[in-house]
């Protein structure tokens, strides 16, 4: 019998799972490239309700944090701006530069078990803070707008 294929929640929640488990069991390259991809998906959906259309599976980490922040800096959705601080994107874009020059470093020279350990801390830490602010985000999209009583 073929197994039916996974919801995008479910295969979140899997993933959030390892990420979790491999960070107990102290594989934290393992986890800091979990976190990268679920970052990278809870970006693509918010930039996909923003813009109403989906960027693609093309579409990776460094040019989803590029499109959020144009979005936010031209203000095309306020409620996106309300609950998306910038300073947000930009830990976000700093922590995929460490986790880039962490995988550069692998191939050439040692890198410290400490540096991938702070790597995946940083990691969940960040992802918890995007994932609140999503939360708010689609809460207040769904929202529907005021009323406006007729001027007299």
């Amino acid at each position: 019998m073929p197994k039916k294929p996974k919801t995008p929640k479910k295969a979140n929640k899997l993933l959030l799972t390892r990420a979790g488990e491999a960070v107990k069991n102290e594989f934290f390259l393992e986890s800091s490239m979990i976190i990268s991809t679920l970052l990278e998906t809870r970006l693509r959906i918010l930039i996909t309700r923003v813009e109403k259309s989906n960027p693609g599976a093309g579409f990776n980490l460094e040019q989803c944090l590029k499109r959020l922040k144009y979005l936010h800096l031209s203000g095309k959705d306020p409620i996106l701006v309300k609950n998306i601080e910038i300073r947000l994107i930009d830990d976000l874009r700093g922590w995929k530069n460490q986790r880039n020059a962490i995988l550069k470093d692998l191939a050439d020279i040692h890198v410290s078990p400490r540096r991938v350990e702070k790597l995946a801390e940083d990691g969940i830490v960040l992802l918890k803070a995007l994932t609140a602010a999503c939360k708010l985000f689609k809460k207040e999209h769904k929202k529907p707008p005021p009323v406006q009583s007729p001027s007299a």
